[in-house]
């Protein structure tokens, strides 16, 4: 009997476990249902888990996965192929035929199918190449391999008797994807697992697309036959996986499952009738969704929808043939944020014709996008990806431009810096066959250093630091006249080697920053604007707000202000950027005020009180955090003078009136409070929009709560007491802001428990369970450490027993809670290292954290 053995290269630049490809899944199991043939895959990134392949050298890994495939035996390997990762296809074969010639080699994927002559005719260790989808191919393919007999045989390229190469493209025999057997993930090695821990599954949507953009081979590759699965075809899978997985969360892979409203509107309304209770994600053209599509869709559990906007410049939209309609962006926000669906906006920048105001085009459409995230609020979030360009194998683009194409040190799609795309015996292969590594390959103007860091520097800034600096960030960019991009170059220009070393071998794509480099981001920036004459010109115009950034990178970096200003200026700021957002914090805190017109006008009309100067004392210990969450945004505050927290509890809390806050107090949570920033903000993009009849659109903005309300957490130290934490000198800067943010997580922690309603039959288990919680959506990662500090316990010891005493039962002791807080925060650092969600969806992180927990009790 024959063996094959399917083949899904390691990817490199992947930081968490993922799925194998649906294609391949699907030849493995044509095989299995209708040929003898013993077929195995062999999923590197599964190996990778395994602890077989090590992050090391390119060759050595080539060698690893060379031993293993030789190891299994096969008579013949299908081995899947991506731009990114064909390099390292061509590697692995040279060097199998050379430790094994017996084994016939078979290329097959995407790229593979653009470049299958050029190939064959180049690689003596590659013997056949599998053009375009195989699942009508793949069986007569293989037959003929073994019986030396494959002239005319479709969706095959191959060398004849007399060397010459032939390639039968597949262009009749297509899938009939209706009659697609559901792949049942519980009989393929580990993929079961994988899925269950990842939470979620992807289900093929359909095929092809319709648009013939000139940079995308995706219309090639599937030879122009573009279909969408029939709805009973995807619900039956949709409860295949339900039952058989207890999966609830769906990825519906096709490039544009929205192409059909009345398909979409009737998709929607089956699984709202059947009650299916489940969640999906999908990609989408703007121009192909509209409001009632997205209400319909999110109705029926649409989460998260994936536009390739790619230009923000009309002119660059038609030379790419791409033809969005722009003008339609504010509308699919619009729907978006009234929908609660979460969106990826993906943009590519690089373009032959892009000159520079297009873009800056490109980069004003993604600050627009991310204002609209921050000054609407909702339960989703707005992400952009910003890649350059990529030259690819049969694309238009490609073949025009192939001439004008010089090796590219900062090539596009390469999606990781690693050495495994760097090292010089890739650059020796990729310099000798241009037309096959084309992506490896640029326009003379996409090949500078700042060309290079542009995307990273944008996602940086507007997935990650944006809501925490957005005013000071769009006064820049207002006193740069909205041109970003010459924003980015002065940015570059004066901090050149701080980004270079910053951003170099950086994998950015959706992945949050340690919590430390955000600080050092902030710093870099803060340095920008006192290195720019248009940024200093801003500070001079609002020194409060702009000095907000160097209060964040302060804070993320976990260091003292002392060195750089006076005690209470830098902190000041924060206070200014909060009276904005709460206005009546200007006001005086006096008996009778809650009564007067002018706290009747500051509270229902915004109207700011400027008799006085600021009220509070302030302190350069004091800092604050903004988290997003689906259901809400939270602004945790700590203040470290006690004056200052009564008056803030007062103000906020007590209407101005001057009572009495307990000496016990130290902690107060507010719901839903009125932001005024938030609806000056909307009114600026409003009118900035062309709108013209604000009192109606403010009624219905209004409307919702949610749109101009958030959550409160405000922290201070009780009257006379003392720092408890043994971190540093008891009266250090480290030691007090070690003990606010672990109050401030513990406050959130207790907050989170009481909406989510998370508990498992063992106290202590809930309280380490919501710290876990708390810590990542405050931070972006568990600290062990943090967290048992979070319960007094230090190095293994308890030095305060006044928080695990509400534990101790009849059978536990002191020691014994140490132990289980010990053995259950180590499970907990595993457990939350391997959730793939979203960073800001803390239903969806305590879900994970809670069953894994309960695994493992």
């Amino acid at each position: 009997m024959k063996k094959v053995m399917f083949i899904n290269l390691y990817d490199f630049s992947s930081l968490k476990r993922i799925q194998t490809p649906l294609g391949l899944l699907s030849l493995y199991f044509i095989l299995k249902n209708k040929t003898d043939y013993d077929v195995e895959i062999c999923d590197f990134n599964d190996v990778y888990y395994e602890g077989i392949l090590k992050d090391d050298s390119f060759q050595k890994n080539i060698d690893c996965m060379v031993d293993y495939i030789i190891g299994k035996k096969p008579d013949i390997i299908s081995v899947y192929t991506m731009c990114n990762n064909y390099h390292i296809a061509l590697f692995l074969c040279k060097a199998i035929r050379t430790k094994n010639p017996n084994i016939i080699t078979l290329l097959a994927g995407p790229h593979a199918t653009m470049v299958a002559e050029e190939t064959l005719s180049g690689f003596d260790s590659i013997d056949y190449i599998g053009l375009g989808e195989g699942e009508e191919t793949i069986v007569p393919i293989l037959n003929g391999i073994f019986n030396n007999n494959v002239e005319g045989i479709v969706g095959l390229a191959y060398r004849d008797g007399e060397g010459k190469i032939i390639a039968n493209w597949n262009s009749t025999d297509i899938a009939d994807i209706e009659n697609l057997e559901v792949i049942d993930f519980t009989k393929v090695g580990v993929e079961a697992d994988k899925i269950r821990e990842i939470g979620s599954v992807d289900i093929e949507g359909g095929r092809g697309c319709p648009f013939r953009c000139a940079f995308c081979s995706t219309q090639k590759f599937w030879g122009n036959h573009f279909r969408v699965k029939s709805i009973p075809k995807i619900i039956s899978e949709v409860e295949f996986y339900m039952e058989k997985l207890q999966i609830k969360d769906f990825n519906f892979q096709h490039d544009l499952f929205t192409f059909n409203k009345k398909y979409i509107l009737e998709f929607c309304d089956e699984i709202i009738k059947r009650k299916m209770n489940i969640t999906w994600k999908c990609s989408a053209r703007i121009d192909t969704v509209d409001r009632e599509m997205l209400l319909k869709m999110s109705e029926s559990g649409c989460v998260g929808i994936f536009f390739g906007v790619e230009t923000g410049s009309k002119t660059v939209q038609r030379a790419v043939n791409k033809n969005l309609k722009l003008e339609k962006v504010d509308q699919v926000l619009k729907g978006l944020i009234e929908s609660n669906i979460t969106a990826v906006f993906s943009f590519i920048y690089g373009f032959p014709t892009e000159l520079g105001e297009d873009l800056n085009d490109t980069l004003t459409m993604i600050h627009r996008i991310k204002k609209s995230n921050i000054t609407r609020n909702f339960k989703g979030t707005f992400l952009i990806e910003l890649w350059p360009l990529a030259f690819l194998p049969g694309t238009s683009m490609g073949q025009n431009y192939y001439d004008d194409l010089k090796f590219n040190e900062f090539r596009g799609m390469d999606f990781n810096n690693s050495d495994y795309t760097r090292c010089p015996e890739v650059n020796d292969l990729v310099k000798e066959n241009k037309k096959i590594f084309l992506n490896f390959y640029s326009i003379e103007k996409n090949s500078t250093v700042e060309f290079k860091f542009l995307n990273v520097f944008i996602m940086y800034l507007f997935n990650f630091c944006y809501s925490f600096i957005y005013e000071a960030m769009d006064l820049i960019i207002e006193h740069y006249n909205n041109n970003i991009l010459e924003m980015y170059l002065d940015f570059f220009k004066y901090n050149r080697d701080e980004v270079i070393s910053f951003f170099q071998n950086k994998t950015i794509g959706g992945i949050l920053p340690k919590y430390d480099e955000l600080g050092d981001f902030f710093s870099i920036l803060d340095s920008f604007i006192g290195k720019s004459p248009v940024c200093k010109n801003a500070s001079e115009k609002y020194p409060d707000t702009m000095k907000t950034i160097k209060s964040y990178a302060s804070m993320f970096q976990g260091k003292s202000n002392k060195n750089s200003q006076s005690s209470g200026n830098v902190q000041a700021s924060m206070y200014k950027v909060l009276e904005r957002r709460y206005p009546k914090l200007l006001l005086p805190v006096e008996k009778g005020m809650s009564a007067t017109e002018v706290y009747r006008d500051v509270v229902s009309r915004g109207k700011v009180y400027r008799n006085s100067e600021n009220l509070f004392i302030t302190s350069d210990k004091d800092f604050m955090m903004h988290l997003d969450t689906r259901s809400e945004q939270i602004e945790l505050i700590y203040m470290h003078n006690r004056a200052d927290y009564k008056r803030f509890i007062q103000v906020m809390a007590y209407r101005c009136e001057p009572v009495q806050i307990p000496d016990k107090s130290n902690v107060f949570v507010l719901n839903e409070v009125t932001n005024w920033e938030k609806i000056r903000e909307y009114k600026k993009e409003y009118v900035r929009l062309g709108g013209n009849e604000w009192e109606k659109e403010l009624e219905t903005f209004m409307s919702n709560r949610k749109n101009y309300t958030e959550t409160v957490i405000v922290c201070g130290q009780k009257s006379g007491e003392a720092p408890g934490y043994p971190e540093h000198s008891p009266d250090s800067m480290e030691n007090i802001q070690f003990n606010a943010k672990i109050r401030l997580f513990q406050q959130l922690s207790s907050y989170l428990s009481s909406k989510n309603n998370l508990k498992t039959s063992d106290k202590l288990t809930n309280r380490l369970l919501n710290d876990c919680v708390a810590l990542i959506l405050t931070t972006g990662r568990y600290d062990k450490d943090v967290a048992t500090a979070m319960v007094n316990i230090k190095n293994g010891e308890c030095f305060d027993t006044a928080k695990l005493q509400k534990y101790i039962t009849e059978s536990e002791t002191i020691e014994g809670l140490v132990c289980k807080a010990f053995k259950l925060t180590s499970q907990l650092e595993d457990i939350a290292g391997s959730y793939s969600g979203d960073l800001d969806d803390a239903e969806s992180l305590m879900e994970h954290i809670y069953l894994n927990v309960i695994r493992t009790l």
